[in-house]
């Protein structure tokens, strides 16, 4: 793949975000640290990951199922193992998240391997329940991944990524039937609220994408972010021809409300974005890599680009910020 040219990349010139009144900021250049903020966002993904396998796992093992109940478990929280690849560096470990480890057909084959090896150690009855409950937990991994802005490649090394651009990253109504159910399960003791559970999550997921489908529909704009904590209102975003893009809100009652234009950017901002190897590598896997605000300084020019398509205009996941010099040299710093 060659370095995209400007036609390539759908291009913003923001001072600020419209939609909300805090400035946008810079990370020094030489910076190369990951913020704790995103560290908290990690953390809380994975605890609802826990969570969720945790109230499958007390049906289980209610059910007489210890064997399942702990591969259950284990299975809901495995898929991200993938922090790992922070030690290779932020750019492997975006383009990494929630791929490698986030494979359906993997699973499938470590879910028959646990089978076999369950079999030989408790029994043919423990060994396949304990196959099937690992197979299950991954499952409602992925797929509760796949159904956020940023996706899963479930067909891992094959096809590409899945995504519903339904619910957010870290979701409030979610968390909050997760700690019902989980309430529940405590207080009857019994395993048959699982099923309700289950039941409300797939129903919000769909309306929700519904939502999103509809959202995008009604306003014509391609970029349906989901609000963390309303369920029913998204971010959108156009990018515009010439560089610059369109931005409103979406809610069912309201429809398309608080809509902005944002600048185009400069042809300087344009020439630094092609030199970079930085946007040429997560162009490869960005949905809608774009410049969001540029700031011209005696001697450097600053600009900074996300990728609108999975978080709000004011975050800062996957942020590129480069800096080109009076002298022809290009620094560039990631930030997740």
């Amino acid at each position: 793949m060659g370095r995209p040219t400007p036609q390539d990349i759908p291009l913003l010139g923001l001072r600020r975000d419209p939609l909300s009144p805090r400035q946008f900021s810079f990370c020094p250049p030489s910076e190369d640290s990951i913020s704790s903020r995103y560290y908290w966002e990690i953390f809380v993904d994975i605890l609802h990951h826990a969570a969720i396998g945790y109230a499958g796992a007390m049906s289980l093992a209610v059910a007489g199922q210890p064997l399942a109940s702990v591969a259950f478990l284990a299975a809901s929280v495995l898929p991200d193992a993938d922090i790992v690849y922070m030690a290779r560096g932020k750019r492997a470990y975006l383009k990494a998240h929630q791929s490698t480890t986030h494979s359906a057909l993997l699973a499938a084959f470590a879910s028959l391997a646990l089978g076999v090896a369950g079999g030989l150690a408790f029994g043919p009855p423990e060994g396949i329940g304990a196959g099937l409950a690992f197979l299950a937990g991954f499952l409602v991994h992925v797929l509760l991944d796949a159904s956020n802005t940023l996706g899963t490649h479930l067909l891992w090394p094959f096809g590409r990524r899945v995504r519903l651009d339904a619910v957010f990253f870290i979701d409030a109504l979610s968390w909050g039937l997760t700690l019902g159910a989980l309430a529940t399960l405590w207080a009857t003791g019994a395993a048959w609220p699982i099923l309700p559970y289950a039941l409300a999550m797939i129903l919000q997921i769909l309306f929700r994408a519904h939502l999103s489908r509809r959202a995008r529909a009604e306003s014509d704009y391609p970029i349906a972010i989901p609000d963390p904590v309303l369920p029913w209102a998204y971010s959108l975003t156009r990018p515009e021809g010439d560089g610059s893009a369109s931005i409103a809100r979406w809610t069912p009652r309201r429809g398309l409300h608080a809509e902005d234009c944002t600048p185009a950017p400069s042809l300087a901002a344009i020439e630094a974005v092609t030199r970079s190897e930085a946007v040429e590598g997560m162009s490869s896997f960005a949905r809608a890599l774009t410049i969001v605000e540029e700031e011209r300084l005696p001697d450097i020019h600053r600009i900074v680009l996300r990728d609108v398509a999975m978080r709000r205009l004011g975050a800062r996941y996957g942020e590129i910020t480069l800096t080109a010099h009076r002298n022809g040299d290009l620094d560039e710093h990631i930030n997740i």
